[in-house]
């Protein structure tokens, strides 16, 4: 399960190089956090959502990475495109590595060069406790072109919970429109991201993947 999710953060900055990414670990989210006395117990409903959008935006994942990356007069210079998708969160050992997965919806305005969206209904786990799901959104917001013409500049920002866990993500991302011509985008957390845990900072990525 790390693996995916390093590979799937690593994506959205691999993805216009063409670049061969880490296969997907196939051990499910039920296996590594549903323990029952030490002993792997069956799926929960939780469980088993996560684990078929693992499995979607794998699958998602293959598609764009076989669409290429786009020539500037693939993207689009008039009117509005909405990419549905998915959005994930990996934290770095706080003791144990942290995942959530959810799904994520970004609308681009290829009239005014700027983009918004949202990942929301997340779930995962921290801290090597159980999947459950996380209340709060995650906000992106940025612009269209503005130092590459198929690329995305702007900020995330977001308060997630779940009982007495917190999880607040801030700074900024970047990304690229996919596929020529244009099928999807990818986004991911840059240089300067800020992500606190329970009033702690820790180390922390913010992966975006969607497509129209």
């Amino acid at each position: 399960m790390q693996k995916f999710f390093v590979r799937l953060i690593r994506l959205s900055a691999a993805l216009c190089a063409t670049t061969s990414l880490l296969a997907c670990n196939t051990t499910t989210m039920s296996q590594t956090n549903n323990l029952n006395n030490g002993q792997p117990s069956g799926p929960s409903p939780i469980d088993d959502r996560i684990n078929g959008q693992i499995a979607d935006f794998d699958a998602m994942v293959h598609r764009l990475e076989n669409g290429g990356f786009p020539l500037d007069s693939d993207v689009p210079d008039t009117g509005h495109v909405t990419y549905t998708g998915f959005g994930a969160i990996y934290i770095d050992g706080h003791p144990d590595d942290g995942y959530l997965i959810g799904d994520a919806e970004v609308r681009a305005d290829f009239v005014s060069y700027a983009f918004e969206g949202e990942v929301t209904d997340m779930a995962g786990t921290v801290n090597g406790q159980a999947s459950v799901a996380w209340n709060g959104t995650l906000e992106l917001s940025g612009e269209v072109g503005l130092t590459h013409t198929a690329g995305l500049e702007g900020t995330v920002n977001g308060s997630l919970s779940a009982g007495s866990d917190h999880l607040s993500i801030h700074g900024p991302i970047s990304g690229f429109f996919q596929g020529s011509p244009v099928t999807g985008l990818s986004i991911r957390t840059a240089d300067g991201v800020t992500t606190i845990l329970n009033g702690e900072n820790v180390s922390g990525s913010v992966a975006v993947i969607a497509e129209h």
